[in-house]
């Protein structure tokens, strides 16, 4: 299971060694993290990557580990490289698209923002990296995404980074029922939490 916050270049990167493998039939769900979580501990998922920070009551049955740091960056079409001088200033009253209070990543960049006294115009909100993508990619705003998620878009040269967001990271996590918690150490090379 994947939820909504883990971009979908960052999940085939991760889950490359599942999906490469002759051994394993992927069945991969999207979806928010309690309907993932509810997959989890009823056996219908056996592993599940996500931002969220979860609590030992969410965990009973579970085993845990970190699977990736991700910084988040300001990213923008061409048309917004003007916005790289003066950063992080110069991004007051441009239109900003965020992900909804319930993710746990707006916290952190209302708390960038808020810190360098800086009000944007908020232009949307959604908790799909995609759809945030995919508004910035047409041009109507400018958004804090991880570095993951629009690797491919600057290469391409689709998107500009604007600044780096010092001190906004992301911590991706994976859960795993106990009986796949060897392969969700190996995939990610560290040893779990019980």
């Amino acid at each position: 299971g994947i939820t909504p916050t883990i971009s979908r270049y960052y999940s085939l990167v991760a889950l490359s060694p599942i999906l490469d493998s002759e051994v394993f039939m992927p069945i991969i769900r999207e979806g928010n993290f309690e309907y993932l979580m509810a997959g989890l501990m009823t056996g219908e998922l056996d592993i599940m990557i996500h931002e969220e920070q979860i609590t030992m009551m969410d965990a009973q049955g579970l085993t845990s580990c970190p699977v990736g740091l991700n910084n988040y960056v300001i990213v923008g079409a061409k048309k917004y490289i003007h916005l790289s001088n003066n950063f992080p200033e110069s991004l007051s009253d441009i239109n900003f698209f965020t992900y909804t209070s319930s993710n746990p990543v707006r916290a952190k960049i209302d708390t960038f923002f808020f810190n360098h006294g800086i009000s944007v115009n908020l232009f949307g909100e959604a908790d799909s990296i995609e759809v945030i993508k995919e508004t910035i990619l047409r041009g109507h705003c400018i958004a804090a995404l991880p570095e993951w998620a629009v690797k491919q878009s600057l290469e391409q040269n689709e998107l500009i980074i604007i600044g780096a967001m010092e001190g906004c990271l992301g911590n991706y996590h994976g859960e795993a029922n106990i009986k796949w918690f060897l392969l969700l150490s190996r995939l990610f090379g560290v040893v779990p939490r019980l």
